[in-house]
C-alpha cells in the first residue's frame, strides 16, 4: 500500500490511501463503436454494468447509477474507469455537485489515454448531447495521484459558460 500527502492549501492536507486495484475475473469484452446518436443513454448504462466491479474494495451494483469502477476495451486499451455522480461527496462551497470520471489504462500507468478513448467514455457516461470539461488548473493547484490518468468533469445542478461552435472550429457538413 502507498501513502501520499497532500497539501490543498489554507493548513489543509489529505492523506491518501492508494492500493492496487483489483483483477478483473474475466477478459473484458471490447466496447462499442465510439459514437452512435442512434443509442439511447439507458442502453448506454446497460452496457457501462456489464463491465462494472461486482467484488472488491471498488464493488457497486447497478443502483449505484453510473457511480463505480468499470473495467473494458477500447481501441486495443484494457481501461479502468472510476465514476462518480456527485452523491457520494459533499457540494463545493457554491453548492456545486459535480459528477467526475477519472480514466487510466490498465497496467500502463505512463501512458495517458487518446482523444479517442476520452470521447467514448464522455459518450458512456453523458451521451452525444452534454458539454464536459476537462480542467487544466493553475499550477500551483495541481494535483496529480496518477501519471497516466485524466478526468473529465460535469456539474450536475448547475450550467457553465460554453463557446459558440465558430470559436471552436470550422465545422464541415459531414459526407453523407
Amino acid at each position: 500500500m502507498t501513502t501520499k500527502t497532500l497539501i490543498l492549501g489554507s493548513g489543509v492536507t489529505l492523506r491518501l490511501s492508494l492500493t492496487g486495484l483489483p483483477r478483473p475475473e474475466a477478459p473484458a469484452q471490447a466496447a462499442p463503436p465510439i459514437i452512435r446518436k442512434d443509442r439511447p443513454q439507458a442502453t448506454a448504462q446497460s452496457f457501462l454494468n456489464k463491465h462494472r466491479t461486482r467484488t472488491g474494495p471498488y464493488a457497486s451494483t447497478d443502483a449505484y447509477g453510473f457511480t463505480g469502477m468499470y473495467q473494458l476495451v477500447h481501441d486495443g486499451y484494457a481501461l479502468l474507469i472510476l465514476a462518480s455522480d456527485g452523491s457520494d461527496a459533499p457540494p463545493t462551497p457554491d453548492g456545486t455537485i459535480w459528477e467526475h470520471v477519472s480514466v487510466s489504462i490498465r497496467g500502463e500507468p505512463n501512458r495517458t489515454p487518446s482523444w479517442r478513448v476520452m470521447c467514448a467514455v464522455k459518450y458512456w457516461f453523458w451521451g452525444n448531447d452534454a458539454w464536459i470539461q476537462q480542467f487544466h488548473p493553475p499550477v500551483d493547484q495541481y494535483v496529480n495521484n496518477h501519471k497516466g490518468c485524466l478526468h473529465l468533469w460535469r456539474p450536475a445542478n448547475a450550467t457553465f459558460p460554453t463557446p459558440p461552435a465558430w470559436m471552436v472550429g470550422i465545422k464541415e457538413p459531414t459526407p453523407a
